[in-house]
């Protein structure tokens, strides 16, 4: 006897052929013409591709070095949106100060005065570097990311007041951005022949069982490699990515005709996606710059070093967890189809409404893909229902001679040719292993985008309910600390980068390195060939380690840090107090492998370490001089350097020069700024007297201090 509840399923299932012959008519429809319209856009690129390499390629060069150099640098103000981004926002700006080849830049981050441990990490690099200004928003956060980076464009534009001068060029980032070494170099280069440019956005790869992580790779592999280089090409309108986008300053400006600061619409989610339509929809020059730099890098057992190609763009950690994914994509979804529609309406122009409409598009045929694989689940529940009862029957959902069941050929060529198109892209950053695993990606990724338009649409209908928008959705940044260490640079690449030694220099090293037993290391032996110094050495390291590097002033450091770190442990351990500061000690030392030096210190001394990186010449000199009367003595009167720098005899540039003799040799400083004729005798000789009488003011300030206390 047959079971009913199992006779009613397969009436159930025989009752949904109906439903679902319509799905499939819909979506074959539907996904042809999502096809074609994607398919369109693949030959324009490569169309394009195809006609540059027969007819432009003898025209089209590859930009070098020495040209990105060859320009005066223009001043560059780089905006940094933060609201709760500690333990994120110190990391990011150190990297950024420590990385970027250039130096007529300000860094400005906007903070919000109830979010004081933002504030607090932004203060402590900004005491090391003056470039660096904290700018707080006026209201309590969260507003929108727009408002706050209006509130950093008027603190912009009141730094410029103070300090006499404009910037030319404006500059786009989020708090856990990895920008190009080169990239304001390259903006500087072009600006202003483009009023805006946009460069890659690169996440850095996940591990391949990451699928969420997985799925942004793809997707900006293909958007910043062929999308949105086929969208400026028809419409000649970009929109930013909100990160490592460049704006001329003068044309910026022209999104504040009635000087109001509001460079950025703060009723939307998306005010980077808006910036970019509203300047390309006043005719301004924008461009997506896949440039690919020439550099040089050194090689294991090889004497000469390789020349590569080298992609100039931001790299990023994004989201790997599925629901913080979802949310931040629904803000994408909301901000675009949504506000955009609200915002920015259509265009006149047929080339720019059909970009606008490919991206408002994403918000209804997201919801398609959950009706495919419905439709796809209904074929397999049918396929296993006879494969147990061959009796049970249920007609094709199309006949072969229909015109569905052809549309449905043309719907698997565009699925197949789509994920070619996808497998090219990744492959070209990331690899062919990584590639491979495309097609599982783009399941994740559907199921992501359906997840994602269902929340923008619960906003949407919360948003026409209430007449509330939503405000700062945030996304939870990461930055990366020891995860970085595959992106290293090796010595050699950041010596030349930073045109410390020549391509000549390095390869003569090399030669040195490979016959040298025991092996030495590299920057040692640039350092005994004079081509370096151990502070450019240290320098580098530095660089490629992620470090802070420091030249001792022991003078310097308050005599109650010098106490917390006895002679003898500084001179065992080669190390040296620089300060103290929120429960963390700051040590000076000259080496990078530190082994377990760093747990048994901070067992030793109860507190928390920092190191920063020096030479051993520093290491040395401070100990010396910190741990003896000379120090006593200087801290009552000024320093004969610090005298002379006051009043301009020498410069900065002339005292560390000499004080880096004195390190050396233990000269007096008087006796090198003569030798290297600095200064002249008579200069000198007012100078120490002029110190004497400092040191005689101190000693009586410091009597009466204690006849003070007596009393």
């Amino acid at each position: 006897m047959a079971n009913p509840d199992y006779g009613s399923f397969l009436n159930f299932v025989y009752g949904a052929w109906i439903f679902f012959r319509y799905v499939f008519i819909v979506l074959v429809v539907a996904f042809s013409i999502g096809g074609l319209n994607d398919f369109f856009v693949d030959i324009y690129y490569w169309g394009r591709q195809l006609y540059r390499r027969l007819f432009r390629k003898k025209l089209i060069k590859p930009l070098t070095l020495e040209q990105l150099r060859s320009v005066e640098e223009k001043r560059i103000a780089m905006v940094v949106p933060a609201w709760q981004e500690a333990g994120v926002i110190k990391s990011m700006l150190l990297n950024t100060l420590n990385t970027i080849d250039y130096d007529n830049y300000f860094i400005f981050v906007g903070c919000y005065p109830n979010d004081p441990e933002t504030q607090a990490e932004v203060d402590q690099v900004a005491e090391v570097y003056p470039r660096v200004i904290k700018v707080v928003n006026s209201k309590p956060g969260p507003t929108t990311k727009a408002d706050n980076l209006n509130e950093i464009y008027r603190g912009l534009c009141n730094f410029e007041e103070k300090a006499g001068f404009k910037f030319d060029i404006v500059l786009l980032s989020d708090s856990e951005d990895i920008h190009h070494p080169l990239s304001f170099k390259l903006f500087n280069y072009l600006m202003p022949r483009f009023e805006m440019i946009q460069i890659p956005i690169i996440p850095l790869e996940n591990p391949w069982h990451s699928f969420v992580g997985g799925v942004y790779q793809d997707e900006f592999a293909e958007m910043h490699q062929k999308e949105l280089i086929v969208r400026e090409k028809i419409a000649r309108i970009l929109p930013s990515a909100g990160t490592s986008t460049a704006f001329w300053r003068e044309s910026l400006q022209k999104l504040d005709s009635e000087n109001t600061g509001l460079i950025f619409n703060p009723k939307t989610l998306t005010e980077d996606y808006e910036i970019g339509i509203r300047l390309g929809k006043l005719g301004l020059r924008q461009i997506i710059l896949l440039q690919w730099v020439e550099r040089l890098v050194t090689r294991p057992r090889k004497a000469k070093p390789k020349k590569v190609k080298e992609l100039v763009a931001t790299r990023a950690f994004f989201l790997t967890e599925f629901w913080k994914a979802v949310r931040q994509r629904a803000r994408w979804v909301y901000g675009i189809a949504w506000q955009g529609l609200r915002n920015i309406g259509w265009d006149r122009n047929l080339k720019i409404s059909y970009t606008l409409l490919r991206d408002r598009l994403a918000f209804f045929t997201n919801f398609l893909y959950f009706f495919g694989y419905l439709l796809i689940f209904y074929i397999l529940l049918v396929i296993g229902i006879r494969f147990f009862r061959p009796d049970f029957y249920v007609p094709p959902l199309v006949s072969h001679d229909e015109i569905w069941w052809k549309l449905a050929l043309v719907v698997l060529f565009f699925l197949v040719w789509r994920l070619l198109m996808r497998f090219i892209f990744v492959a070209k950053i990331y690899g062919v292993g990584t590639a491979a695993l495309t097609p599982i990606r783009v399941v994740v990724g559907n199921v992501l985008n359906f997840a994602s338009s269902t929340l923008a649409m619960l906003w949407l209908i919360r948003a026409i309910s209430t007449k509330k928008e939503q405000a700062w959705i945030k996304t939870e940044h990461k930055f990366p600390a020891e995860e970085l260490a595959p992106f290293h640079r090796k010595i050699g690449d950041l010596l030349l980068s930073r045109h410390l030694i020549t391509v000549k220099q390095l390869e003569e090293a090399v030669k040195i390195q490979q016959k040298s037993r025991p092996k030495k290391r590299l920057g040692q032996i640039l350092i005994d060939l004079g081509y370096i110094t151990e502070e450019d050495l240290a320098a580098s390291l530095a660089i490629q380690r992620k470090w802070t590097f420091i030249e001792i002033d022991p003078f310097a450091v308050e005599p109650w840090v010098l106490r917390l770190v006895p002679r003898e442990m500084a001179e065992r351990y080669r190390i040296f107090p620089l300060g103290y500061e929120d429960g963390v000690l700051h040590l000076a030392i000259d080496r990078i492998d530190l082994g377990l030096l760093q747990s048994s210190l901070e067992e030793a001394l109860g507190i928390r370490i920092k190191f920063s990186l020096t030479t051993p010449f520093d290491v040395d000199y401070a100990i010396e001089k910190a741990y003896s009367e000379e120090y006593e003595r200087v801290q009552r009167g000024k320093r004969l350097g610090e005298l002379l720098l006051k009043d301009g005899v020498i410069t900065q540039e002339q005292l560390q020069t000499a004080l880096r003799r004195q390190k050396r040799t233990g000269e007096s400083l008087g006796k090198i700024l003569l030798e290297e004729r600095m200064i002249e005798e008579e200069v000198l000789a007012a100078y120490l007297e002029k110190q004497k009488e400092e040191v005689k003011e101190g000693k009586e300030e410091q009597v009466g201090n204690l006849v003070d206390e007596a009393k």
